[in-house]
Parts: structure tokens; sequence; C-alpha cells
């Protein structure tokens, strides 16, 4: 008698608590229904992984030159050109987008050396020049210091046209009136850095290289990365 009373009493407490797990049940579906939302995001990450930006043109794959040209003496120094057109080719390569290209430094001597001020070379004829059936025309726009966000920034433009030379015809981008405009944004620079000339040319190096890797990204799907963001 002693043990039914003692069972039947266990009854109540065995009830409250089995209420009590329904609750919490209940309350962590309710949690997981109100944020669901906030769980697609991250998982949609994690599975389709970052955002990409897609190709602008997709490039013939034949060999192919990045000529870089400075008309208006905007670049510092003239060794840039040879930094952002070797770090274009060298991006479309390692990116698979191309398998051959023509060294940018070939390009840029052979056109300094038979070309004169009065009658500068074609596009045409510097690529045939150097063995190249696509050329990546690269004409600089400007080379320098910005005022971006408050923060003063090692910031550089450029117009790109791609040309095949064995056709005679401009391939990307399709309106003759349009070329393609390309700028890159360095990291922010404090004036304490712009004192040292080699700390200048670090600085002048770097961003030609961005501005290289962002000529290189018109032709072949990228991550997406908000303007200026450091690259590695």
């Amino acid at each position: 008698m002693a043990f039914l009373q003692a069972h039947r009493a266990e009854v109540p407490g065995r009830l409250s608590r089995l209420r009590g797990a329904a609750i919490l049940v209940s309350a962590a579906g309710a949690l997981l229904a109100a944020g669901a939302c906030n769980i697609v995001g991250p998982v949609a990450f994690i599975i389709e992984g970052p955002p990409k930006t897609p190709a602008m043109f997709e490039l013939p794959d034949r060999p192919t030159v990045v000529f870089v040209d400075d008309r208006k003496n905007v670049l510092p120094r003239s060794s840039l050109r040879m930094v952002i057109g070797d770090t274009a080719a060298e991006a479309l390569l390692t990116s698979k987008t191309l398998t051959k290209t023509i060294s940018a430094r070939d390009a840029i001597n052979l056109a300094r050396v038979q070309e004169t001020g009065r009658k500068p070379m074609s596009i045409d004829a510097i690529g045939e020049a150097v063995g190249a059936d696509i050329v990546i025309y690269v004409n600089m726009v400007s080379f320098g210091e910005a005022d971006l966000d408050g923060l003063p920034r090692p910031t550089a433009a450029a117009e790109v046209r791609v040309i095949d030379v064995v056709n005679d015809v401009r391939l990307f981008p399709v309106d003759v009136g349009s070329p393609q405009y390309v700028q890159a944004v360095g990291d922010p620079v404090s004036p304490e850095m712009t004192r040292s000339a080699s700390m200048v040319r670090q600085i002048e190096d770097v961003l030609a290289a961005r501005l290289g890797a962002e000529v290189a990204k018109l032709f072949y799907e990228h991550e997406t990365k908000p303007l200026g963001e450091h690259t590695g």
C-alpha cells in the first residue's frame, strides 16, 4: 500500500516534467522558424560560395598581348606600363582564360623603337610585329592620389579595348565610341609614407599591379569585392 502511494505521488511530477519538455520543444521550433530568414543567407553562402561577377567579354583563346599606352604621360615611370601589362597577362593565364600571352615589355619596347612622336604605331601594327592575334589595348587615363570617402587613396584609371589584329576588327566593347573604363583603388596612404622615395615607388608598383588585375577581371568570372577592398 505504501508503495502504491509513493508511485502515485510520482505521476504528477512526471506529467509536469513532460509538459515542460513540450513547452521547450515548441519554443525551440518557434525560434528556428523566426530565424529561418537569417540562416538562409549564411547557408547559401556556404553552399554557393561568395558572390561572383561574370566576365564582361569572353576572350578568344589566341596569342594575346596586353599593350599599355600612356600618350598623356600620366604614369610617373614608364616601367609601370610593363607592371600593368604583365600583371594582366599573368592573371589571364592563371585563370585559364588564355593559354598563350606575349610579353608586354616586348610590345612596349618595339613600339618605343619604331614609332615617332608624330606617327605612333597602330594597334594592329604592334600586334602583328610581336606575333599576337589579339591586342588588349590599355590607354592610361589617370594615376595618382584621389580623395575617396574622406581618405587619400592611390587611384588609377584606364580605358580598355580588345582588337582582333588578324581580322582587323574591334571585339570589345562593341560600341566604338565607348571604350571600357577600368579603375583601381589602393589602400589609404598616410602622409608619412609619401615622404620616402622608395616607399612611393612601392605604392606606385602596387597600384599598377592592381590596375593590371582589374583589366584582366573584365575577361573572367571572379569574386565580387567592393571597390578598393584589399585583394592581397
